[in-house]
Formats: C-alpha cells, structure tokens, sequence
C-alpha cells in the first residue's frame, strides 16, 4: 500500500470503542499530530514529539477529513477500533487543573475527552 501522500500531513488517530454492538453505540478519542512514513509504516507524531504507530490494520480506514467535527482540521484520518476493556476515559485533559485522582497523566497526547455516539 501506497502512503507516501500522507508524508507531513495533518492526521487525526480517532480510538474506537464499541461500548454497545447492538445499538451501535461507540465512544471515541483522538490523537492529532503530523504522519510520517517509517520503513513502510504509518506514524503520527504530535506536537510534542509522541509518536504512535497506526496498526496495519487501520490502514484500510485512512481517508480524507470529510468535515465531521472531532476531526478538527486534520487533512486525513483513521479509526483504530480499541479491545472493550481499553479506557479511553482516563489519561486525557478532562480534570480539572490540580486533579490528583492519580489515573492519568497531563502531559499526555490525546485530545479532548472521549466522545460517546
């Protein structure tokens, strides 16, 4: 597979959890950053220098931004669907200042808090 257009392009890693097969209920979380093409992998690294390597099998899902709102102004994006017992909750900016519940970390990568579909 071909990836080399998405080298230096804004990229949008959206975590995909199924909370409901049924109903289709999904919560999601972002991970935003520039890719990069390394030795035929997809990474994206984000402004602080974290990088995460996009699974090869997400690869499948990478697409332009269609102008949905989590993506924000990435160029292109793809869904990595996440096991059910991954939490997408804690590690996030979503306390507030101070917060000293000890389940994440505030310098992490991710953005926004999850969203539930």
């Amino acid at each position: 597979m071909n990836l080399s257009y998405l080298e230096g392009r804004k990229f949008c890693v959206v975590f995909v959890k199924v909370l409901d097969a049924v109903t289709g209920k999904v919560q999601c979380r972002c991970l935003r950053g520039r890719s990069a093409i390394n030795q035929g992998h997809l990474d994206v690294m984000t402004e602080r220098g974290a990088i995460f390597t996009v699974p090869a099998s997400a690869l499948a899902t990478v697409a332009p931004n269609d102008g949905t709102k989590i993506l924000g102004d990435c160029e292109y994006y793809c869904l990595v669907k996440v096991d059910p017992n991954i939490d997408l909750e804690h590690g996030g900016h979503h306390h507030h200042p101070g917060c000293t519940c000890g389940c994440h970390d505030d310098d992490d990568d991710l953005g926004d808090s999850p969203i539930v579909f």
